[in-house]
């Protein structure tokens, strides 16, 4: 009986060791099975990412110097082509998600919901300058509602690029 004990734990520690050894080869395995095309856009939204929180960081530090208008009205409008482009990006990745590793999965699931609140602010900002047309001047310089939509648009900004640093990590594994 000590015998048949001996042959089954050698033969488990042999089985134990092979899964060990062949572990490697299968997390490599799952790794080469990320999309290029994902891992691309990935990339590509994580770079949109950066840009658009810059490009909402300046627009957001507006509330503390005295800027015309026409800035604010074309810093926006940067801000709206910006999102535009990766609201692209993350399109194409939704649409190319069947063809994405798990971990490339977990990160289109990761970025779209804070793009999507982000859009929803940025629309608001433009809607409540487009409201405030006739004074304009009185909405970029004092009102609080304005300012507080700037104040918003920053921190989603930075939660979509901490996001999309998260995502480029996700699918780096």
């Amino acid at each position: 009986m000590s015998t048949k004990r001996g042959v089954r734990l050698t033969s488990l520690v042999f089985l134990l060791v092979a899964a060990i050894s062949v572990l490697p080869a299968l997390l490599a395995a799952d790794a080469s099975r990320d999309s290029k095309e994902v891992f691309n856009l990935l990339s590509q939204a994580k770079t949109d990412a950066i840009q658009l929180n810059y490009a909402v960081s300046e627009m957001e530090a507006f509330k503390r110097i005295d800027l015309r208008p026409e800035s604010h009205t074309a810093k926006i409008t940067q801000i709206k082509e910006s999102v535009n482009e990766m609201v692209g990006t993350v399109n194409k990745l939704n649409r190319a998600r069947s063809t994405a590793s798990p971990a490339q999965q977990e990160a289109i699931d990761l970025v779209t919901p804070a793009l999507k609140e982000l859009v929803t602010n940025v629309q608001e900002t433009i809607a409540h300058l487009n409201m405030n047309r006739q004074r304009l001047d009185w909405c970029v310089r004092v009102d609080p509602a304005y300012k507080e939509l700037l104040t918003r648009n920053a921190k989603l900004a930075a939660k979509v690029a901490e996001v999309s640093e998260t995502f480029s990590q996700i699918a780096a594994r």
